[in-house]
């Protein structure tokens, strides 16, 4: 490993950490725009070698700062990872990734260092500065955190702001990381894999592969480091850990549902192998959310109801294989459903209760009859479900039939379905640049699109790729038979940018239509520009509850079920491309609900002023001597007391050039 001397910041090798006379110091920190490589630092040293100057001297503010507190700390060594790298040898960048968690374990002590967290406003507000930092958000800084045996915390001014040991209850609230591992009195292999995963939940790296890379130490992993690999290299560290671990919690992700014994009879299914979740590995760590994954500990007992010596309380084998995961589990079937056992325990409020994976075999034919492929979770209506959690402490009952089983379950790159997105291209590359980023994952999920529900999207628009949004598009989803009766059978998802009272402004909002209907998307090609402006929405939040300068709106609700629209600026365009996403909690609540409280008396006066003309073009239609009103002589109904309708702001009362009776022939030009 290559150190830097803390008295003129040279570079000198060691071939091992344990071979550094007097041990090292070691920098944590978030990386800055102007960081120096180790280029930079041999040109440096050349220099200062000609002019008879300290290159300390010379270096950057942080490095120069940092090696001069090691040294007051009578530390003669420091390792920083953007300049004790050479990053142009990839053998090395290599070995340095692989070696990392062993090379905070082994410092002698590790500077946190915190660039937006002043020294005076230190304080342990979950509000604070100190929780804010993104230090605590960073991909590589997890595992230097938990590492380290002793972290000291540097504010911006170079003050220290104590250590992990004196702030050890603080850092657990901010990272979810128990106390007992942040104070070192538990070796992290104690804890799960799905514990172990949740922890880097919500933290971001620069580079995508990053997020695996930097969670090898935490699972005492190696591997070869491929920068171009993308998602595939947490699919990898999975793999890793599968050959090295006979932990199964690392398929414990996702979301949870909570069953008593007796109402297992009455899961129906659908199959949805489209979804992410019908798949035995995770797309990132951010499918292992604390409140799940990160209450999943590792038992092979069952339930206390079941001897220890039973031969079902055993645990399972996965083994990769090119038909999917071969798995050996204990389980039962209800129904078509198998519910297999992971060895595996949720905490639901001090009881510890076991965790199943569902299994449905794949309707597709498989490569090979006698190894039939199954998918993980199940889908009906209103849930879709990776596990199962039986919440009765004295189940399983005598009744149950366990037996033991052979499984191919698809593992995310081994499933041999292949699915077309219908999305046209122009909206889902992220590259082409049209008003909106809309993704097949994102819609699918949005609307919970069939077989997962009885949603069926039957009309999505043909964009061009130099579409600029003035003439808009629209996609309609309908709906059959819908659990808990049908009063809506049909919704238009209209988007499109303003030409009209406030030019270049994104607009986005839905129609919906009674089941007997079926309007030209024509009629619903219009909005509102005090309503429908994207910009004028509520602002939404991250999942730390900070505006995360996304926008989002009301639900649309439809029998039990309901969604919502939200938007992010992209992140390679800016706010020229907005991203439909995931519906985002307001944050504001207060001004959330009242603005919806208004739109909703906006929407049904809209939807009465619509009926209203529809009434009004039958009556013209018919002759007079059948008694019929005029049109002129039913005046529209007043609309509700809100600025949205002004006299500026009723553009979606002005009439629009009928460019089609479908919208894939809109956009064909």
């Amino acid at each position: 490993m290559w150190l830097l001397s803390t008295d003129r910041a040279e570079l000198h090798y060691f071939i091992d950490p344990n071979a550094v006379p007097g041990g090292y110091a070691i920098l944590s920190h978030v990386w800055g725009k102007d960081e120096q490589s180790f280029k930079e630092i041999q040109k440096l040293k050349k220099k200062c070698n000609k002019d008879g100057t300290n290159p300390r001297d010379h270096c950057s503010e942080k490095v120069r700062r940092i090696c001069r507190i090691a040294e007051q700390d009578r530390l003669r060594w420091l390792w920083d990872d953007t300049c004790c790298i050479n990053k142009d040898s990839s053998s090395e960048l290599s070995e340095a990734i692989n070696s990392m968690y062993r090379y905070y374990s082994l410092a002698a002590v590790c500077y946190a260092y915190l660039a937006d967290v002043p020294s005076d406003s230190f304080s342990d507000d979950r509000t604070g500065p100190f929780a804010q930092s993104k230090w605590h958000r960073r991909g590589w800084t997890l595992q230097e955190l938990i590492a380290a045996a002793v972290v000291e915390f540097i504010s911006p001014d170079w003050q220290k702001l104590g250590t992990k040991m004196q702030h050890a209850s603080l850092l657990s609230r901010i990272t979810k990381i128990p106390v007992d591992v942040l104070l070192m009195e538990k070796p992290v292999s104690d804890f799960s894999v799905a514990q172990r995963m949740s922890w880097a939940y919500g933290r971001k790296t620069t580079r995508v592969e990053d997020r695996a890379y930097s969670l090898m130490g935490i699972f005492s992993v190696n591997m070869t480091t491929l920068y171009g690999e993308g998602k595939r290299a947490f699919q990898r560290l999975q793999e890793e850990i599968m050959k090295q671990s006979i932990d199964p919690s690392l398929f414990a992700w996702g979301d949870f549902r909570s069953r008593s014994g007796r109402e297992l009879a009455y899961i129906t299914t659908d199959h949805w192998h489209a979804g992410y979740g019908a798949y035995l590995l995770a797309r990132s760590p951010d499918d292992f959310r604390p409140a799940y994954s990160g209450r999943t500990s590792f038992s092979p007992i069952i339930s206390e109801a079941i001897p220890a010596d039973s031969e079902w309380n055993k645990i399972p084998t996965f083994t990769m294989t090119p038909y999917g995961c071969l798995s050996h589990l204990v389980c039962f079937d209800v129904g078509e459903l198998t519910l297999a056992w992971t060895a595996c325990h949720w905490d639901g409020g001090g009881k510890a209760l076991p965790l199943w994976l569902p299994l449905l075999r794949c309707p597709d034919p498989p490569p090979d009859e006698s190894r039939p492929l199954y998918h993980c979770g199940y889908g009906h209506g209103l849930e879709d479900r990776r596990l199962v959690v039986i919440r009765d402490t004295d189940w399983p009952s005598q009744s149950v039939d366990f037996h033991r089983q052979e499984f191919h379950i698809a593992l995310w790159h081994t499933t041999p379905k292949t699915t077309s997105s219908p999305i046209p291209v122009a909206l889902e590359h992220e590259r082409i640049r049209t008003p909106f980023r809309i993704t097949w994952e994102f819609l699918s999920d949005m609307l919970g699109l069939a077989p997962r529900t009885k949603c069926n999207l039957d009309t999505v628009p043909i964009v061009r790729f130099d579409w600029d949004g003035h003439i808009p598009i629209a996609f309609h989803a309908s709906f059959d038979n819908y659990p808990g009766g049908v009063i809506l059978s049909g919704i238009w998802l209209v988007f499109g940018v303003c030409d009209s009272v406030q030019p270049g402004q994104h607009f986005a909002r839905y129609y919906d239509h009674p089941s007997h209907e079926s309007p030209s998307p024509d009629e619903y090609l219009t909005h509102s520009c005090e309503w429908d402006h994207i910009s004028t929405w509520p602002e939404g939040k991250d999942h730390e509850g900070h505006p995360d300068g996304s926008r989002t709106t009301c639900d649309f609700q439809y029998g039990y079920w309901s969604f919502g629209l939200s938007f992010t600026p992209c992140p390679l365009y800016g706010p020229s491309v907005l991203v439909l996403g995931p519906k985002k909690r307001p944050a504001d609540q207060d001004a959330y609900n009242k603005r919806m409280e208004e739109y909703g008396a906006y929407i049904a006066w809209e939807a009465e002023l619509r009926l209203q003309r529809q009434l009004d073009l039958a009556s013209a239609s018919l002759p007079p001597s059948m008694g019929q009103r005029p049109a002129s002589s039913s005046p529209p109904p007043p609309p509700p007391p809100s600025q949205a309708l002004s006299a500026d702001a009723q553009v979606w009362l002005d009439p629009l050039p009928i460019v089609s009776t479908m919208p894939q022939a809109t956009h064909s030009e």
